[in-house]
């Protein structure tokens, strides 16, 4: 009577334990869904503070999401917004670049993964001048298989802009030497050109400068875009001593600013006494 009895009890404490665990398992389901309700909630405040030009409050919100939120997409979304408020806001950049590399690491959108890693390159090179870091972000651009013409040279015209920064010259000619070819747009032929120059300049060697200029400067590009070619040129001419060059090579620029018109005088005065001197 009481192995019966016993049985009975067993029984009873089987069905209460599973009916506590069933509701146990869907206060865990409601909860479950209440806490992703809340990341959602958070995403929008997230999004409305932003709005509102409230970016401490939307940094804050956008990391309370991409801390606890089991969305992924959720999470990646977050991510980028942090990097961009982070950079642009609050001028964090080391911390930028981390929340950039954990899309990188994590996104399988081309778009997504290729922009956050241009950024995280970008931040590198002109925010932080870390060098060698944008050197490899840009690098690792070069392997994705989409990109374009135009996308490819862009990079290496900053892996070079890189290479220049830490004075490795020859790297940097290196990476510019398929950028001169006839199949790249004009605007960055001149670019190529403009920094190749520029190179030779930094390295005291005048004589290939001036030829590397003149060569950019007879590129078609809008006629503002060789300001900055013109008044390198005048440089490396002004430097060697030969004024009547540099003279005319500044005056080959367009719609002058008050310095250079400063600067034509002086060229000018210059010109007339090296001609006495040379009368002697």
């Amino acid at each position: 009577m009481w192995q019966l009895s016993a049985v009975r009890t067993m029984k009873k404490l089987q069905i209460w334990i599973s009916s506590r665990l069933f509701r146990l398992c869907i206060c865990l389901t409601v909860l479950s869904g209440c806490f992703g309700q809340s990341q959602k909630e958070d995403y929008d405040l997230a999004q409305k503070s932003l709005a509102e030009e409230k970016y401490t409050e939307a940094y804050d919100y956008f990391e309370k999401v991409f801390l606890h939120s089991s969305d992924e997409s959720l999470v990646l979304r977050s991510a980028l917004e942090l990097a961009e408020l982070a950079e642009v806001k609050i001028k964090n950049y080391p911390k930028a670049v981390t929340y950039l590399e954990f899309v990188i690491a994590n996104s399988n959108d081309f778009k997504e993964s290729y922009q956050a890693l241009y950024k995280k390159a970008f931040i590198e090179h002109k925010l932080l001048y870390f060098f060698e870091d944008a050197i490899r972000s840009y690098q690792r651009l070069l392997s994705y298989s989409d990109l374009s013409l135009e996308q490819s040279a862009e990079i290496r015209l900053n892996i070079a802009k890189c290479y220049n920064a830490i004075h490795n010259y020859e790297a940097a000619r290196t990476e510019l030497l398929p950028l001169t070819s006839a199949t790249q747009k004009n605007e960055i032929r001149y670019k190529a050109k403009l920094l190749e120059a520029s190179l030779f300049q930094t390295e005291g060697k005048l004589e290939e400068a001036i030829k590397v200029y003149n060569q950019a400067l007879i590129i078609d590009v809008v006629e503002k875009e060789k300001r900055e070619g013109y008044i390198s040129l005048a440089l490396c001419y002004e430097q060697k001593e030969a004024y009547k060059n540099a003279l005319e090579t500044v005056k080959k620029i367009t719609e002058p600013d008050e310095f250079l018109k400063i600067k034509v005088g002086q060229l000018e005065r210059l010109v007339q006494f090296q001609g006495r001197r040379l009368q002697r």
